[in-house]
């Protein structure tokens, strides 16, 4: 798979589903233990302070990650750069985009005085811990205006492919019938990762707008977390979305008592060349 015409972009994109095995798993092994038992620290203190970083830091990668694969597809479709994200250059993306992600958790976790994220078990999520007299410069400077931007700069260059999918395609067209195949994944993939990029933003905006303290409806709580778990899913389903072709083959030929002479038979044999009619 990292050796076809899309491994830059398969890179860029396992770094959010990274991200989301780690959340869902914070989420199963963490949160659903604190329901249980009724406690925001059902493993201790310094466990609890570890976990709510993981969870940040998986929020901010995730962010990031909107980014980065909004800006692949921008400069695979609309700049026609298709040789840009080699792999080193893409490698090195994913590197400083982790980076950045667990410096940006740092700051707005540690760095500044108010406010941090934790677990609160009666919501299902996790909540932000207000100091009385103590203005939220972590929502103010760091939390807010990165979700804003993670969704406004996908938005605008979406938008930007979206208004020249027909010029461009019509100028591909009379070039070469191979790039607009090529062209039609790229935009196939562009709407996925389009799609990714709306669920994030609902994600967030239910986060924030919902505060829990003012509701009194439990089942509304529930949504915000509901709608992370939802954005955190979306994209292992599109993976598996565009590799169904190959995974259903794979599986079919692990399972066969015969799969792997029928593959090697494939790749060495021919098809027979049509009779001559008589």
């Amino acid at each position: 798979m990292l050796t076809n015409n899309y491994s830059s972009m398969y890179i860029l994109y396992l770094q959010p589903l990274i991200t989301d095995i780690l959340f869902q798993l914070i989420h199963m092994c963490y949160i659903a233990p604190a329901v249980l038992i009724h406690s925001n620290k059902p493993f201790g203190p310094f466990i609890s302070y570890v976990l709510d970083s993981g969870q940040s830091y998986c929020f901010f990668n995730n962010s990031l990650s909107q980014v980065s694969l909004a800006a692949n597809r921008l400069v695979v479709t609309v700049l026609l750069r298709l040789n840009f994200f080699t792999f080193n250059r893409t490698v090195l993306l994913s590197i400083a985009q982790h980076l950045l992600a667990l410096s940006i958790t740092t700051t707005a976790q540690y760095i500044l005085p108010c406010c941090r994220q934790v677990l609160e078990y009666s919501i299902f999520n996790f909540r932000t811990v207000l100091i009385l007299g103590l203005p939220n410069d972590s929502l103010t400077y760091i939390r807010l205006p990165i979700k804003i931007a993670c969704s406004a700069i996908p938005f605008v260059i979406y938008c930007i492919i979206l208004l020249s999918t027909r010029s461009i395609g019509r100028q591909l067209k009379l070039k070469s019938v191979v790039q607009t195949k090529r062209r039609k994944q790229e935009l196939k993939f562009a709407g996925q990762f389009a799609t990714i990029a709306l669920i994030y933003t609902l994600s967030w905006l239910l986060f924030t707008l919902l505060p829990t303290s003012a509701v009194s409806i439990n089942w509304v709580n529930g949504l915000p977390a509901l709608v992370s778990l939802l954005n955190a899913s979306t994209n292992a389903i599109v993976f598996i979305f565009n590799d169904r072709k190959k995974i259903f083959v794979r599986c079919f030929t692990s399972s066969s008592p015969t799969g792997s002479s029928i593959q090697n038979q494939a790749t060495t044999i021919s098809p027979p060349s049509p009779s001559k009619p008589r």
